[in-house]
């Protein structure tokens, strides 16, 4: 009987050894990984190649990466309020607006400096260098209208700033689709606009319009566009984050050695001409990603900017806009000054694949 009973026993244990192995390897489902990325219809940005090339897909290591344009920068601080986004390639003013409004993000690169100049009617309006000063080529548009992006973007916070400062009393249209401004320019709708490249130089070119204060004399290094990070996605995904700083930094130093492939890039998105696209990018090269000194100083320029003009209510600190510690990993310094980057065939592999 005794052997009965230890033969049953030992079946028993046969039978269960295994299965309760099996359930002992079996892993938790692996979490899906989706990255939403919003981004400007503007050359100021490394988004277009990345996006070209496919080079987030290959090397952030994520399930997806989702991308969704925005006509503003204003746009994508609401959709990151509302979840709809993690990685914004933005101006920075609408991310101090969001902040103070007490939307949870940082920048954490720069993708471009300028590119913000004046451009006014043709052959109608005198220069800086023919008058001298700034204030006294805004004063020509005294009770004209000048276009702008969205209210908030960088663009409307620079040229109300500048004409509240000149004490001019001109009309600012804010256009909702930017990319308009060279046509109605044309159209005699507006005297003059401030925006983003291409379209910045799109409207010389047609001969539409003058560039009468170039965007380094406007505002200088002021900070065109920046890559900004949810504080929620950073602090669940530092890793992913490192990883996008890298590929951007890359990306940025790519278009600086090859800027005929960021034309096309903008080309083959944005429709605008190569010709227009290359024009911007010289007129308007600097796309280092580590913001140096100069891109840091002018930020917090804006800080009493915002708040004069009602967009805020606080006094920012840097610390409250800017997290580096990622670009700060990827690109110790020094600062890329335009045309010191040469072709580098490891850095195009990263990016073409």
């Amino acid at each position: 009987m005794r052997k009965k009973v230890l033969a049953i026993i030992l079946i028993v244990i046969v039978l269960l050894v295994p299965f309760g192995g099996c359930i002992q390897k079996q892993e938790e489902p692996k979490e899906k990984i989706t990255v939403k990325i919003g981004y400007l219809p503007s050359m100021c940005q490394s988004i277009y190649t990345l996006k070209q090339y496919k080079t987030l897909e290959r090397g952030l290591g994520v399930d997806a990466v989702e991308y969704k344009r925005y006509e503003s920068g204003p746009l994508i601080t609401q959709a990151f309020a509302q979840g709809e986004a993690d990685i914004g390639f933005m101006g920075i003013p609408p991310v101090m607006i969001g902040i103070d409004k007490g939307v949870p993000i940082k920048v954490i690169a720069s993708t471009h400096s300028e590119g913000s100049s004046l451009i006014a009617r043709s052959k109608k309006y005198k220069n800086l260098t023919e008058l001298g000063s700034i204030k006294s080529v805004l004063k020509q548009f005294d009770g004209k209208s000048i276009g702008a992006p969205g209210k908030g973007s960088i663009q409307d916070v620079i040229i109300r700033t500048e004409l509240k400062k000149a004490e001019v009393n001109a009309t600012i249209k804010n256009i909702p689709v930017a990319s308009t401004l060279p046509a109605l320019l044309n159209e005699g709708q507006i005297d003059a606009y401030v925006v983003w490249p291409p379209f910045e130089m799109e409207g010389v070119l047609k001969g539409y319009g003058d560039v009468v204060i170039p965007s380094e004399e406007l505002w200088p290094y002021n900070p065109c566009c920046a890559l900004v990070v949810t504080e929620k996605f950073e602090k669940e995904h530092p890793d992913i984050v490192q990883k996008l700083v890298e590929l951007h930094n890359y990306a940025s130093l790519f278009i600086m050695s090859h800027p005929e492939e960021l034309a096309d890039a903008a080309n083959a998105e944005l429709g605008v001409d190569n010709e227009s696209a290359l024009a911007s990018i010289q007129f308007s090269p600097k796309y280092c990603a580590l913001p140096d000194e100069r891109y840091i100083d002018s930020t917090m320029q804006f800080v009493n900017a915002l708040k004069e003009l009602g967009y805020t209510t606080n006094n920012l600190t840097e610390d409250q806009i800017f997290d580096l510690k990622y670009i700060k990993k990827a690109h110790p310094g020094p600062y890329d000054e335009p045309g010191t980057v040469r072709d580098d065939p490891v850095i195009n592999k990263i990016i073409k694949g």
